[in-house]
């Protein structure tokens, strides 16, 4: 007779677990971060926090190590919440603190779970909000290939972007019956060509997958392939897209550049508040 993983009891024959077993403990996952979350948001029901986790961990037959887990992703969830006014205040920044602390949250798990960097995100948009340069929140990479001029501070590095330039070529669609004849070397004219009509076609010009860096003064990207600078008060455009955030900046020859592979919704955020916010002496 087997016994099970979670309760300790007999789970019969060739069996680790029960199924009322399992359910309990699947269901605690969700419940655990969702009493993080919406606890976060209401200041009055911070104390007592870490013993209802416990009790609804133990219920689910929960690992402190999975407890602490699933508390931290909850925190996650608390601190998008937060940021639907682009803003986390002292007293919404104390209770993420000492929901850390009390949840045992430690800096292994949160950067397991990603909560390191919903944080960094967090503060780095607040900050901005604020009228504030962020620093100390993100380490530029070893290997970054970039040259930052003494006058601009780094607010946030992405890592394995993809980068296209949108192009529009015309084509022109219909028959022709025209003949074609030689004007110059290596240029032919076909009378009757206009009798077909021109349409645009957008294509993507891809430029590689590599880093991007957003500072306080130029969006700077270099892949395999090539590189760029594009300077912030020279943006005309930022629109975002479920897959993907496409720029533009000023001038006549100028093409939209479609970044893919980043958190769009951070990335529009934070490039918008760097361009209305104000710039470093």
């Amino acid at each position: 007779m087997g016994k099970c993983v979670f309760c300790g009891h007999s789970a019969g024959w060739f069996r680790k677990k029960h199924i009322r077993c399992i359910e309990r403990h699947e269901k605690a996952k969700p419940a655990i971060q969702n009493l993080v979350s919406e606890t976060l948001g209401i200041p009055s029901k911070m104390d007592g926090l870490f013993d209802r986790v416990k009790e609804l961990s133990l219920s689910g037959f929960m690992t402190p190590e999975e407890r602490k887990y699933y508390s931290a992703l909850g925190i996650g969830k608390g601190v998008e919440l937060m940021l639907d006014d682009h803003i986390i205040s002292d007293d919404e920044f104390s209770r993420l603190e000492q929901a850390l602390q009390e949840l045992e949250v430690d800096h292994e798990i949160q950067r397991s779970t990603g909560l390191h960097e919903i944080m960094a995100k967090a503060l780095t948009l607040s900050a901005l909000n604020q009228g504030r340069i962020p620093s100390g929140l993100i380490k530029l990479p070893e290997d970054s290939p970039f040259l930052f001029q003494k006058s601009e501070t780094v607010v946030w590095v992405f890592s394995q972007v993809s980068a296209a330039e949108r192009t529009t070529q015309v084509q022109y669609q219909g028959s022709s019956q025209g003949v074609s004849i030689r004007i110059m070397k290596g240029v032919y004219y076909r009378t009757g060509a206009f009798k077909g009509h021109p349409v645009e076609v957008e294509k993507m010009k891809p430029l590689g997958r590599g880093m991007l860096a957003v500072t306080t003064k130029h969006i700077y990207f270099a892949s395999s392939k090539t590189s760029f600078k594009i300077p912030i008060p020279k943006l005309v455009a930022i629109q975002a897209y479920d897959n993907g955030l496409q720029i533009q900046k000023d001038g006549v020859r100028s093409k939209p550049i479609l970044l893919s592979g980043l958190d769009v919704w951070f990335a529009s955020n934070l490039l918008s508040l760097i361009f209305e916010g104000p710039e470093e002496a």
